[in-house]
């Protein structure tokens, strides 16, 4: 499949198709072309290696007035293009917003994705927390960061006192990573923009480290809680680094990584099954806390099923803020206890 430009002639009349060539086409699929309404880009979907995987966006910009003459295509970077398909990009008039199309969430939807970023006229401090995943006490530790989308981290910082601070010059989404001592956190993808968009422009950023022995899993600490129907209690480990929108279900991209090594376990092991268990805090309806936290709960459920796990092998439930495992008095225990748990019901 390649992609081809043909020129009106008349109302019904148009020339021969022109074939794009290595400008834009490649020896694999080009699909579902787009041009901006100022016909200066290009958008279109491809399957061309080196992308996130299945097929993506990607945008390419027009060179002079032939419109056979392109810049080396650049595939967009998640949140749009994922592990997943992605194509038929449409945009709005002003070129900001547009549309497209994939089936991340198990079926084929439309998402919605702004092109255009806001300029950084407001300062966005992140307050970063190194964190013993095993104590949960802050530690001495190592801070590197660079851009999201690029292998290298680039930037580093050594934390004394475990408390470090990152600014914000450009809206460019940032990887923050902490290491000491063969404990090593998860990458945690930091986009201001989604921050803006949150009224976030002071934010607390907890890094918890753990041993490679533990990394697979991604425990935090046990955390005994009891079920409705026993007064039996069990172990659960918590789920770290995920994050929802506010006061809704939807899992926010940066919780993806945590995810799919939660998937990963899962796949490793075919006899394990579990079950997840949402938390909030107090803030709120007491019901409408407690069926959030079951929709969020639900949302991890169909993001490993979405992966591969068998549905038969999670089951999943909401206790709203009735399980406290921090007093609901100030912003910081409130956060500990907005948290999701992984229970092993058996292996």
């Amino acid at each position: 499949m390649d992609l081809f430009v043909s020129f009106r002639i008349e109302d019904m009349e148009y020339s021969t198709p022109f074939n794009l060539y290595a400008d834009i086409n490649s020896p694999f699929n080009e699909t579902t072309p787009m041009l901006s309404r100022d016909m200066k880009k290009l958008y279109f979907a491809s399957d061309r290696p080196g992308g996130y995987g299945g097929k993506d966006i990607y945008v390419s910009e027009r060179l002079d007035n032939t419109f056979l003459k392109w810049s080396t295509p650049e595939k967009l970077n998640p949140p749009v293009n994922s592990a997943y398909d992605e194509g038929f990009p449409y945009l709005t008039s002003d070129d900001d917003f547009f549309y497209f199309n994939s089936n991340r969430a198990g079926s084929s939807d439309i998402y919605q994705a702004r092109l255009k970023r806001d300029k950084i006229d407001k300062e966005l401090m992140i307050n970063i927390h190194i964190i013993d995943g095993i104590t949960g006490t802050k530690m001495p530790g190592s801070l590197y960061w660079g851009n999201a989308h690029e292998p290298e981290k680039t930037g580093f910082f050594a934390s004394k006192d475990g408390l470090c601070r990152y600014k914000f010059f450009e809206n460019k989404a940032i990887v923050f990573m902490a290491k000491n001592r063969g404990q090593q956190s998860d990458d945690v993808i930091l986009d201001p923009q989604e921050l803006f968009n949150l009224g976030l422009y002071n934010y607390t950023l907890e890094l918890r480290m753990y041993p490679d022995s533990l990394k697979s899993v991604n425990i935090s600490k046990e955390v005994k809680v009891s079920s409705d129907d026993s007064e039996e209690s069990f172990k659960s480990t918590i789920l770290n680094n995920i994050y929802f929108e506010r006061t809704k279900p939807t899992v926010l991209p940066q919780s993806f990584p945590a995810i799919e090594k939660l998937a990963a376990t899962l796949e490793r092991k075919p006899s394990l099954y579990i079950s997840i268990i949402g938390h909030t805090d107090n803030v709120g309806d007491e019901n409408d806390l407690r069926v959030l936290s079951e929709q969020r709960a639900q949302a991890i459920r169909l993001l490993l099923i979405d992966k591969g796990i068998s549905s038969d092998r999670i089951t999943y439930f909401g206790y709203g803020g009735s399980k406290p495992i921090a007093p609901n008095d100030k912003e910081e225990n409130k956060s500990k206890n907005r948290r999701v748990e992984i229970k092993i019901v058996a292996q």
